[in-house]
């Protein structure tokens, strides 16, 4: 359709050099084989309907057939004050012109035209039933029409101008009129910086994980020992019964040494929770405020070596003979010592180093990880104690009636969780545990491990799921009995919870702004990002405060964030249960408010809102009066017509999830004899058709209907739909059904396996099997005659003739003859990709092809390789390097916000075991990444499989994975050998995947290793990029982007905004690709 509006805007003399003509076009145009041929067959029909249509342009138009459209005469000096009420006559004139096509395709989908290629689905993961087709059934969406009868019509022309003129007066008075009862937006951010920051933690007072009672079990619980060596005061009583069991004779005896017990704290510093490091400081500051001895060591994972405060590194047997006065807590999560023990060759010494320490009278495991069984069963093989953190305490003061802890959840733990979920923004563990002490909660200290269980969010914070937040806050709201006929309480522990994440946001800003000596937090897009969580929490308690300032925000760039935060709050007792309920109510908002929440998407069934009109309006609608009046005259004249034409087709509640691309409706533009109409509405495995008179109204509602797999029709035909797969494969082209026929008897074993291979391989949507199959071609495409666009036909019988099937309107259509049915099925297990028919089945005595050979496609069998992919989460990022970035490029900006939508990313390199499944002939080690590919093949892998390339912006969307440093890791360059090779640890070689650690988001060698194509055209800036991630395919596309850097190149070239080019075709042993797809499979 584009080349045609392009050659109608040609003058008809240059018709005359058509060779001349023909090249220019094929030079911008086609680019690629495929291309080529389509280009040859659409120019030669121009050809044909160019000269037609010129002829017709030439002759006189019919009488009857032109449109009586006025044209609009303006003077030639109208006043510039007047301008707008011009603008207002020519809009009514171009919407009357156009209100009859209107009126005719409100509502309607778009016909079946052949639209661009579209990804293929998830084909790597569709399930693959062991149950055989016959004894199968599917659920999938089946459409039903239901006539309307055609009525006559109004003449709505003069109703249109009725109505037409008082838009008009509306439009002018919203011309006129200005928003000024609104408040205005913020202004925009003018500095780069994060999107958004975090509270500060707190600095707390005394200890939080240790309560008064522990703290004094701690202290006058720790015991003595008595040592061998003697003091030099006599023990009478010892000396008394030595001397008369000796006979009078005098025996000196001498009391023992007796000293404090020495606390030790072994610490696992490859133990993952925060809270270790808190509760090790208070049992040190508790005990040495005491005068107690405490000492601290730490390992790695497993306490065989430890390292001592003074530096010196020690090992549990050169301990052994000062066992009996320590008192030992080994503090880890056991993750490393569990890893090791079930390794056979690690196990033994883990063993021997268990049975060594369970020798020590006073030692005991703290268990920090989430999951207490792993550790605790193996140790209880060695008869060591394992305690919980709770336990501490109680473990080194010796109170064994506190060793067993209560891990039932406080009724203020819940309370806890309640009041934390009230921040609009994830929670830190210190403002958390502040928060508990400042409202006096009774609830135990550890339930910040299950509240982080409970709420996972960024590292070390909580963030509760909108469900689970509403629902804990309206608990803490039925728990206070909080009624707004009885007004806000004031003090309850909703209040006092509000009060204290408002004085924390207001401080928080308060203390940044102080301290912002050079200007760059105030204009900053975390401070605006800081301020409306500052506002979310005053909405509670100062509506008519924070809803102004949240409108202003919400005009900028926090538009979308703000939305999603008041769609889950709604007024009190309006809404659903999964909404959080407000102390106020919608109507002691005013009518200003009430238009700012609803444009801001504030949740809740409330009655739109409209502001008062001003008196313009009126103005503007007596200005209109005489065209309404001589509309509704014209109307009264004339009120009926009738129309002629196709029907109109209409869908119920519109196309169903997943076939927005594949469902559609045609209507043969050749009436029948009887002047009716042939309307087929299809999705991939079903149609529904009807013939029907004109101007009818059509209206298609789609069902899930369950259906066999293989269903007999009349005569013993047989209708397949599906094959050994739970999900459907689609050709990755533009049609919409593929449609084959196998013209043989039903029940053949053969002719079965061809159909489940067609239908496996998605080369066929719908398979009929029969001789006749003339019969039931109802079936396929319903009451049509002819095979419409966007449809491809593929009839394979023992004998084929040298004419079509059936008449063609657009469709494709092939014959394939054969009498072995095996032989189609075993050639379609020797390839995966999707290929031309003639490419498909070349030249062979088994068979022999016809018809649109080159356009028909087919789609193999071969197995898929086994790429893992990570899952990237949405969100945004400022894509590009800052100026003062070392090792900076220019082509590296400038930086720009971006917002990417989720989406999966290969874990690794393709290798070359991955790539050889899809070209057989590609050579190299099975391990490594697979190179030496040009941006064409790269390209055309993942599309085999229903994957892509990525865009420039999700690659360093998902090596950011959430930073902004040079590196995901930092900026420390000397970590680099960590994640990447490079040419100090690689000596210029590729290496194989998953050998160095991973980014923040699971990725390997993100860095390095091979550099990688991306989708993208080369641009020297990103001056004018999109801001969605989307490919930018403008631009030099010549040549396209790579990312990641070589193994031979430096630390400077491998960072995360580094940006290089190649021609497409290149082919170098250090480039390679991984693929992605998208991030949810669709049905």
């Amino acid at each position: 359709m584009r080349l045609h509006r392009v050659f109608d805007l040609q003058p008809a003399e240059t018709l005359d050099n058509r060779r001349h003509l023909k090249a220019i076009l094929r030079a911008v145009v086609v680019k690629s084989n495929d291309d080529q041929l389509i280009f040859d067959r659409v120019f030669e029909s121009w050809l044909t309907y160019a000269d037609q249509d010129i002829q017709r342009r030439t002759d006189p138009m019919p009488s009857e057939t032109r449109r009586l459209i006025p044209e609009p005469a303006l003077p030639q000096n109208m006043p510039s004050r007047k301008w707008r009420w011009v603008v207002a006559a020519v809009l009514v004139l171009v919407i009357v012109s156009g209100f009859y096509g209107f009126n005719r395709s409100t509502h309607t989908p778009p016909r079946d035209v052949v639209s661009p290629p579209k990804p293929v689905p998830d084909v790597q993961t569709a399930a693959v039933s062991d149950i055989p087709p016959r004894e199968r059934s599917f659920t999938y969406a089946v459409p039903r029409l239901e006539i309307l009868p055609a009525e006559p019509q109004l003449n709505l022309i003069p109703l249109a101008l009725c109505l037409l003129a008082l838009l008009a007066a509306g439009v002018t008075w919203r011309i006129l009129s200005r928003r000024s009862w609104l408040p205005e937006p913020a202004a925009a951010p003018t500095r780069p910086g994060p999107p958004r920051v975090f509270l500060t933690p707190p600095s707390l007072p005394g200890p939080q994980f240790l309560d008064p009672r522990q703290q004094e079990t701690l202290v006058w619980g720790i015991g003595k020992f008595v040592a061998e060596e003697p003091t030099r005061r006599l023990d009478v009583a010892a000396t008394v019964r030595a001397t008369a069991h000796s006979g009078g004779v005098a025996e000196l005896h001498f009391e023992r040494a007796t000293y404090q017990r020495e606390v030790w704290l072994w610490v696992d510093e490859m133990a993952m929770d925060a809270a270790v490091k808190r509760l090790v400081e208070e049992v040190e500051s508790t005990l040495r405020a005491y005068g107690l001895p405490v000492q601290r060591a730490v390992f790695r994972g497993i306490p065989e070596r430890l390292l001592t405060e003074e530096g010196a590194v020690v090992t549990p047997r050169e301990w052994d003979e000062h066992r009996d006065d320590m008192l030992v807590a080994v503090l880890t999560d056991g993750r490393v010592l569990s890893r090791q023990y079930v390794a056979d060759d690690r196990r033994v010494g883990v063993d021997a180093l268990l049975r060594e320490l369970s020798h020590w009278p006073r030692l005991a495991f703290v268990d920090l990880g989430e999951e207490a069984q792993s550790l605790s069963a193996i140790l209880q093989k060695h008869e060591l104690p394992c305690i919980l953190p709770e336990a501490l305490a109680a473990f080194l003061g010796d109170d064994a009636s506190e060793l067993a802890v209560d891990r039932y959840v406080h009724h203020h733990d819940a309370i806890w969780a309640a009041v934390c979920a009230l921040a609009p923004g994830p929670v830190d563990e210190g403002t958390a545990l502040a928060l508990r002490q400042g409202l006096g909660l009774a609830g135990s200290p550890w339930a910040w491990r299950a509240l982080r269980t409970e709420a996972p969010g960024p590292p070390g914070r909580l963030q509760w799921a909108p469900a689970l937040r509403a629902e804990r806050i309206n608990w803490l709201r039925q728990v206070e009995g909080m009624d707004i006929g009885a007004g806000w309480a004031g003090n309850g522990l909703l209040d006092r919870a509000l009060s204290f994440w408002q004085k924390c946001y207001d401080g928080e800003l308060e203390a940044r702004d102080q301290s912002d000596d050079e200007g760059a937090w105030r204009d900053s897009p975390a401070r605006q990002h800081l301020c409306m969580e500052c506002h979310l929490v005053r909405l509670w308690q100062a509506p008519e405060v924070a809803i102004p300032a949240l409108y202003g925000l919400y005009q900028g760039r926090l538009g979308a964030t703000i939305r999603q935060q008041l769609g889950h709050l709604i007024p009190h007792r309006r809404g659903a249960p999964h909404h959080i309920q407000l102390p106020w109510t919608w109507e002691t908002r005013s009518a200003t408010e009430k238009v700012m929440l609803q444009e801001m998407g504030l949740g809740g069934e409330m009655p739109t809102e409209h502001l008062k009109r001003p008196g313009r309006f009126w103005l503007g609608l007596g200005a209109c009066a005489g065209l309404a009046l001589a509309a509704l005259i014209a109307f009264v004249a004339q009120p009926f017509g009738i129309r002629t034409g196709p029907p109109l087709v209409q869908y119920v509640e519109g196309l169903p999830d997943g076939l927005k691309d594949d469902a559609g409706y045609w209507i043969d533009p050749e009436a029948t004899a009887e002047g009716q109409w042939r309307v087929s509405v299809t999705a991939p495995k079903s149609i529904a058709s009807q013939t029907v008179d004109p101007i009818v109204t059509v209206r298609v509602a789609w069902e899930q209907a369950e259906r066999p797999c293989v269903e007999t029709l009349a005569d013993n035909a047989e209708l397949w739909r599906c094959g050994h797969q739970d999900h459907t494969v689609r050709l990755p082209m533009a049609i919409k059904r593929s449609l084959v026929v196998i013209a043989s008897e039903p029940g053949v074993a053969e002719v079965e396996a061809l159909a489940i291979a067609l239908l496996s391989s998605g080369s066929a949507d719908v398979v009929l099997v029969s001789p006749q199959w003339l019969d039931h071609r109802q079936s396929l495409i319903g009451v049509q005659e002819r095979l419409g666009p966007a449809r491809q036909l593929i009839l394979i019988a023992a004998e084929i003739g040298d004419a079509m099937p059936l008449p063609k309107a657009g469709g494709l259509q092939a014959e394939i003859g054969m009498n072995e049915w095996s032989r189609l099925t075993e050639r379609l297990r020797q390839f995966r990709d999707v290929r031309r028919l003639s490419e498909a089945l070349p030249a062979d005595p088994a068979w022999r092809i016809a018809g649109d050979v080159d356009e028909v496609k087919l789609k193999g069998l071969g197995d898929i390789p086994d790429v893992r992919f990570v899952d990237i989460p949405a969100g945004e990022f400022l894509m590009g390097s800052p100026d003062d970035e070392p090792g900076r490029s220019s082509d590296e900006g400038p930086q720009h916000l971006v917002r990417v939508g989720a989406f999966l990313m290969a874990e690794t390199e393709t290798t070359n075991a991955q790539f050889h499944a899809f070209k057989p002939d590609h050579q190299g080690p099975d391990g490594l990444p697979a190179t030496s590919v040009s941006w064409h093949e790269a390209r055309e892998f993942c599309e085999t499989y229903g994957w892509r390339l990525p865009t420039e912006a999700e690659w360093e969307y998902a090596v950011r994975a959430g930073t902004t440093t040079r590196w995901s890791f930092g900026d420390d360059e000397r970590q680099l050998g960590n994640y990447a090779w490079f040419f100090e640890n690689a000596q210029t070689q590729t290496k194989p995947a998953r050998q160095l650690k991973p980014n923040p988001w699971g990725l390997y060698d993100m860095y390095g290793n091979v550099i990688e194509w991306v989708q993208d055209c080369w641009n020297p800036t990103y001056d004018g990029a999109s801001d969605d991630g989307s490919a930018w395919e403008t631009g030099d596309c010549s040549v396209r982007v790579l990312r990641g850097g070589w193994s031979v190149f430096g630390p400077e070239a491998l960072r995360s905004a580094r940006r290089d080019e190649v021609l497409p075709e290149a082919r170098d042993e250090l480039i390679g690709f991984r693929c992605v797809r998208r991030s949810r499979r669709q049905p």
